[in-house]
């Protein structure tokens, strides 16, 4: 039971109002998470299209390069990236994770939304990420489309 607040102690009344204030502020904090990330969401990224090139990834990197370019754009691990990298597990293809060593491009083809413009990656040395929304095909049948 609580005692009136004129008769409890100061401490005991600071801790009681810094317990609501940090509730409140809990809540507030969720509240503008919550919208940062549905704006983001709906404003980052441009319509979903087919992207055709080559995948790889190594130490704290992961990207994506379409056919006909040269930029890296970088690629954020989504359920269809996990099941690509799965695919290629099981036909043997590994990816090294050791500073300086050199890993396969591996033709793909996907699904995915390009971001806007921006610092994304690792250090935020890439000027795009790839949202990858379904992977369909890799090796020689996506590497034809594209003359790798």
């Amino acid at each position: 039971m609580l005692l009136p607040s004129k008769t409890r102690p100061l401490g005991a009344r600071l801790a009681t109002s810094c317990s609501r204030l940090w509730r409140a502020l809990n809540l507030i904090m969720k509240q503008l998470t919550f919208a940062t990330l549905a704006f983001l969401s709906v404003g980052s990224y441009a319509e979903e299209r087919l992207f055709i090139g080559t995948y790889t990834e190594g130490f704290e990197w992961s990207y994506f390069i379409e056919c006909g370019s040269s930029e890296k754009l970088w690629i954020e691990y989504s359920p269809a990236v996990l099941e690509l990298k799965k695919a290629l597990d099981n036909d043997g293809v590994r990816f090294s994770y050791h500073l300086g060593d050199l890993n396969p491009m591996v033709p793909v083809k996907l699904k995915g939304n390009l971001s806007k413009e921006g610092k994304w990656g690792h250090l935020g040395q890439y000027k795009h990420q790839l949202n990858v929304t379904q992977y369909i095909s890799y090796g020689s049948a996506a590497g034809s489309e594209c003359k790798i």
